[in-house]
């Protein structure tokens, strides 16, 4: 009778910690689809300091950074996100990876959508080149990107300087004013010319 009773306690106790991990099973799986949202056409996204932004439902930015903060404005034309210290930044042209970007601080406009990259910028394009500067903008509207702080473009087989820049993402057409030069090696010449 007493084994009965101890079997039956058992039992029991079983099926109380089966029901209880059950519960607690569908609960956790509740909460993490609730925390999954779908990609969809999103302005921009907020994650583990990381900014991602998206354009006619395409990824345009995915970046990466120490701190993440959001300063407090009445004005929606002034809502911007502020990223310090970028690990990795990513610029996307339909929806393929065009450009890495590394700076001190980006700032993303909210309602634009526009970005300024500041301090120490450097744009690494996949094929090689690279552009340097202090300070660029992203226009979203219009698709480009530009500086008129000076420049420094790295190549395989030179490097230019201008004052102003202005480069189209969608045609990949770059147009260099102000002071333009350009220095180029020459194969076989002991010394670069300009």
């Amino acid at each position: 009778m007493i084994l009965k009773k101890n079997k039956i306690y058992l039992l029991l106790l079983i099926l109380l910690l089966l029901t209880v991990g059950i519960i607690v099973k569908i609960n956790l799986n509740k909460n993490e689809s609730d925390s999954e949202d779908e990609v969809g056409n999103y302005q921009y996204q907020v994650n583990k300091p990381q900014l991602v932004s998206y354009s006619d439902g395409e990824k345009r930015w995915d970046i990466e950074s120490e701190t993440i903060t959001q300063p407090k404005t009445d004005d929606k034309e002034k809502v911007k996100v502020i990223l310090r210290n970028i690990k990795e930044g990513k610029l996307y042209s339909n929806d393929q990876l065009k450009y890495r970007v590394d700076a001190d601080k980006i700032i993303y406009y909210e309602q634009s959508k526009d970005i300024e990259l500041q301090g120490n910028v450097n744009l690494a394009e996949v094929a090689g080149d690279e552009m340097r500067s202090d300070f660029f903008t992203w226009d979203e509207k219009n698709k480009n990107l530009s500086t008129n702080e000076g420049v420094t473009v790295k190549m395989e087989d030179g490097e230019l300087t201008a004052q102003n820049m202005n480069l189209d993402l969608e045609t990949q057409v770059v147009n260099f004013t102000g002071n333009v030069v350009m220095t180029f090696k020459v194969e076989g010449a002991e010394n670069d010319e300009k």
